[in-house]
């Protein structure tokens, strides 16, 4: 029977390497989609078309809150929808076939 020495501070190391290798690592990834800054020409444009969205939203504000919405006025539109979508897409049915007469 062969005896040899158990050296702890060796075992210490492998079980650090090993759980230190489980781990998956960290990738460094730019969440930028550009890698150059934006150009003062780009920066205005930039601005001018949230400008501009935002006027849109306002405008759209204002016209929700002059013309409030009621529960009348949701059944409409509900209505009005169901009505449309069966239009398009409700097909006829054959009622002449003798399994659909009424007894």
């Amino acid at each position: 029977m062969s005896y040899f020495p158990i050296d702890t501070n060796k075992i210490n190391e492998d079980i650090d390497m090993i759980q230190n290798t489980n781990e998956i690592p960290k990738k460094n990834t730019s969440k930028a989609r550009h890698t150059q800054p934006h150009t003062p020409e780009a920066k205005k444009r930039i601005a001018e078309t949230q400008r501009e969205r935002y006027r849109m939203i306002e405008a759209l504000i204002k016209k929700a809150k002059q013309k409030q919405l009621t529960e009348e006025r949701v059944k409409e539109i509900c209505h009005e929808v169901l009505n449309e979508y069966l239009n398009r897409n409700a097909k006829p049915m054959n009622n002449n076939r003798p399994m659909n007469i009424n007894l």
